[in-house]
């Protein structure tokens, strides 16, 4: 019968003018509609509760979702939309379509908090997952859609960008919408599908840019290969223009509005930022360079739980690598694979966009192993699934026995406990199946068959709540620097007046929980005039090299007190710093010159933090020794606190005035 342009076989939906697909496709009786949709709703049901829960109670974690909660901020605070800023300066890394939506969730309660600056991601999560059931049920039938949007909402990766304030999750939501609206059009040829793919491309790229342009090009060029003609009514080069002339509306006004330069010089702007997103991070590696074999171990990691089914999932897949359904999402799949690990640059995010069309193929593949008579099979990953919770239940008191037990409470033997009762539950359904098969009844096995793939999707939606409950708080506990920025962020809501440092870091982090911009010092190479010829050569790599090991010899200096050193430990300072130098550094004058030109620079600092007026300063305690060789010791200067954030410490540190301040509050 015909729906929709779409024949429907067995279940099993197909483009007209495709061969019948070659895999035998085994399904139960098809269910009333209101039963699938119901189910559907129940999915996505299941899906908010996971993706959401806890998103509010943990900090931003860096780099990322500080920085751009703080943009979002700073469009609501300054109502200039346009041009995205931070720390009151421009912002040209990512387009704006992800602090659009940050802001307009965060507007109503006057501010971005960690609640409101995730909401967006959940809400795409959420919307990933229904459009892989959509895709899932037009291949494969209803019950593949159904586990197609679970086997992605419980896959390691989709489960943490869905819950983080990243673009990544945004790129992947906009390059399925491509998809599905191709596949729509394919099934129609209506217009109004085209104009939703090159919709969803245009927001593809006003949430990351010209990457983009690579996945929908990599899908297209594969799918059509050696079939061009049937590509001729998609209007490529018309569809790319629009998509190009959406983004440039916003692109060229907001380089204009921060340059104040002519047309031409915003257009060239605008080739500027592409080359270097596209050829500098794809192929130059000015951004995460990766061997070529990342992703062949990153993959793997980042599907978990459902790496279990990929030793039977892939030879499934290239036995049926010419049926029509598989081959389109192995279009969407391999050779955004390829591509990405030829580039080099690489994260395992660059690849989420294609995690829905993994998903989707570990259903259609897992659904064979669940409906024919591969029990050897089902038990094997059962028993792997065990195992996985075994170490999941046994890991958290694994952890008193190692150098990192200071970081156990009693709240991770509930994460424990909960891996430990999964276990028995995943022991008690195989103790069924066995059953099950011995009693050998009528269409039991059918429906046992489906127990490994519903055991992990159970045990992980259970698993991963509590995760975001329990070891996500305790995680934050050592990675947010909320508790250090307290004392600034409460002069600051107060409306007191201050100026802010942070000195040899950048992260925006301090910048939002603190409420207050801030600026930056002793985070910069010097210019070194004295130095000429041949020694030039790499002077900004030989310069990071040195102070790489002045900061590991400083660290290596103990000091009693860090806000009142003795002669003697300044003495022992300043030899560690000069002996650092020249032992990293092979020419004398180039390390007497980093040595001069360095020291000025403290010592300009210290000059200006202990002028007249609150201050207050984010340091490191081997940067903060520096200092205080160039501290006078009436400055008067304390550290109001100091914290272990991720992997080295930071000190508050306030000028007398700032002390003032601070006590008057």
């Amino acid at each position: 019968m015909e729906m929709d342009g779409t024949n429907k076989m067995n279940g099993i939906e197909q483009t007209p003018g495709m061969p019948s697909a070659e895999i035998p496709r085994r399904e139960p009786s098809c269910a009333g509609g209101r039963t699938q949709a119901l189910q559907f709703l129940l999915l996505l049901s299941i899906s908010a509760v996971v993706l959401g829960a806890n998103i509010g109670g943990y900090s931003l974690w860096a780099p990322d979702e500080p920085r751009f909660g703080q943009i979002a901020r700073e469009m609501i605070q300054s109502g200039d939309y346009l041009v995205p800023r931070v720390n009151g300066e421009p912002y040209k890394e990512k387009p704006p379509l992800i602090f659009w939506l940050v802001a307009a969730v965060s507007w109503p309660f006057g501010d971005v908090s960690e609640a409101t600056a995730r909401i967006p991601s959940v809400y795409l999560g959420v919307l990933c997952i229904a459009m892989a059931y959509w895709i899932g049920r037009r291949l494969y039938g209803h019950p593949v859609g159904l586990w197609s949007g679970a086997i992605l909402m419980s896959s390691a990766l989709f489960f943490r960008e869905a819950r983080s304030m990243r673009t990544d999750i945004l790129l992947a939501a906009c390059v399925m919408a491509f998809f599905c609206a191709h596949q729509a059009w394919t099934d129609s040829r209506r217009t109004r599908w085209l104009v939703a793919m090159y919709a969803a491309l245009g927001a593809g790229l006003l949430a990351k840019g010209p990457p983009a342009l690579v996945f929908p090009a990599l899908y297209l060029t594969a799918f059509y290969w050696r079939r061009w003609k049937e590509a001729r009514g998609l209007h490529l080069v018309i569809g790319l223009a629009a998509a190009l002339v959406l983004v440039l509306a916003w692109y060229i006004p907001a380089r204009m509005a921060v340059a104040g330069m002519a047309d031409a010089h915003a257009t060239t702007n605008v080739g500027q930022e592409a080359y270097r997103q596209i050829v500098g991070r794809l192929f130059t590696g000015v951004s995460h360079p990766r061997p070529p074999w990342y992703y062949l171990v990153n993959v793997p990691v980042s599907l978990l739980p459902w790496t279990l089914l990929l030793p039977w999932v892939v030879p499934w897949a290239w036995r049926n690598r010419r049926d029509p359904a598989t081959r389109t999402l192995l279009c969407w799949i391999v050779p955004a694979f390829v591509f990405f690990s030829i580039s080099s640059g690489k994260r395992e995010m660059y690849l989420l966009p294609a995690y829905p069309a993994m998903a989707i193929l570990i259903a259609r593949g897992a659904w064979d192993l669940a409906t024919g008579d591969h029990a050897v099979w089902r038990r094997r990953t059962t028993w792997a699934w065990c195992f996985v919770l075994l170490l999941l239940g046994v890991a958290p008191f694994a952890l008193l026995a190692t150098k990192h037990r200071d970081l156990w409470t009693p709240d991770l033997a509930l994460f424990g406990a909960a891996a430990i009762a999964c276990l028995l539950h995943a022991l008690w359904a195989l103790k069924r199946e066995a059953r099950a098969k011995s009693a050998n009844r009528n269409g039991e096995a059918c429906q046992t068959g489906l127990f490994p793939q519903r055991l992990v999707f159970l045990h992980f939606s259970i698993l991963a709540v509590i995760t975001a409950y329990v070891v996500f708080p305790l995680i934050d506990a050592r990675k947010s620097p909320r508790a250090l920025c307290e004392p600034v962020r409460r002069l600051a809501e107060a409306g007191k007046t201050f100026r802010l440092y942070s000195a040899g870091f950048t992260s925006e982090e301090y910048i939002f929980y603190s409420k207050h911009f801030r600026q930056e010092v002793l985070n910069k190479t010097y210019s070194l005039p004295e130095i000429t010829g041949k020694m030039r050569n790499d002077l900004d790599e030989k310069q990071q090299r040195m102070r790489s090991a002045l900061e590991k010899a400083l660290d290596n200096v103990p000091v009693a007190d860090l806000a009142s050193p003795t002669s003697d430990e300044r003495a022992v300072l300043a030899g560690a710093v000069r002996e650092a130098l020249r032992s990293t550094e092979s020419n004398p004058a180039l390390a007497d010159a980093y040595e001069k030109a360095s020291g000025a620079a403290c010592a300009a600092f210290v000059a200006e933090f202990t002028q007249p007026g609150p201050a207050f300063l984010y340091i490191e305690p081997r940067n903060w020794k520096r200092l205080l060789l160039y501290l006078p010791p009436d400055a008067e200067c304390r550290i109001l606190r100091q914290s272990p954030i991720g992997s080295r410490a930071i000190l508050l540190v306030a000028n007398k005035a700032g002390l003032a301040l601070e006590d008057a509050e």
